[in-house]
């Protein structure tokens, strides 16, 4: 006798209804709490580009803790000018370094081009994901790399719609680094 296995059920905590809209080229921007934990375990070498800067607030975290900052996004309404980063050949004059928080949806390709643009220079990379990114079978790769050297763990979850007072946020963040100069094991941290 052949077993039937139960239709699966929604469970409303994997499946809730989403209260607001999508927005346009993921413009979710990144609590400035975000970026200062990430400054608060990480020193860039040189200048950072953030290539999706939408209204600046990480690229003025950045400058308030003293790095040059190189701002430019794909939305000409944010920077002035349309910048598509996936389409860049080489990185913005006189920057080593990468940090942002990439749209959702292309999460990977921004890792996989900002490496290919940054690590060669002897920059640095680092990205704002979903805390379970590194999960993928065909991300593995990019984790296998020697320079990847830390991922730091959100402990609490960023809140990316300030109007959204309801319920907690659903998902968990993490900030993963790369770095040409880093040597040894990949390290793992946790921040507030």
């Amino acid at each position: 006798m052949a077993l039937r296995t139960p239709a699966p059920t929604k469970d409303p905590a994997m499946y809730r209804q989403l209260r607001f809209e999508r927005a346009d080229n993921d413009a979710y921007y990144t609590p400035d709490w975000c970026t200062e934990v990430l400054l608060a375990k990480v020193r860039f070498r040189g200048a950072v580009w953030e290539p999706a800067s939408g209204k600046g607030r990480m690229a003025a975290v950045l400058r308030r803790a003293g790095y040059p900052v190189v701002e430019s996004d794909i939305d000409p309404s944010t920077t002035g000018e349309s910048l598509d980063f996936l389409t860049c050949g080489a990185m913005a004059e006189g920057t080593s370094s990468v940090v942002t928080n990439p749209p959702y949806h292309i999460g990977t390709n921004f890792v996989r081009h900002a490496l290919a643009l940054a690590l060669p220079r002897g920059g640095m990379v680092a990205m704002l994901l979903r805390h379970e990114f590194d999960c993928a079978k065909t991300r593995r790769p990019l984790f296998e790399r020697p320079e990847f050297r830390i991922k730091l763990v959100l402990t609490t979850r960023p809140r990316w719609i300030a109007e959204d007072t309801g319920n907690s946020p659903r998902h968990n963040f993490s900030w993963y680094v790369w770095d040409a100069a880093h040597q040894g094991p990949p390290q793992l941290g946790w921040v507030p």
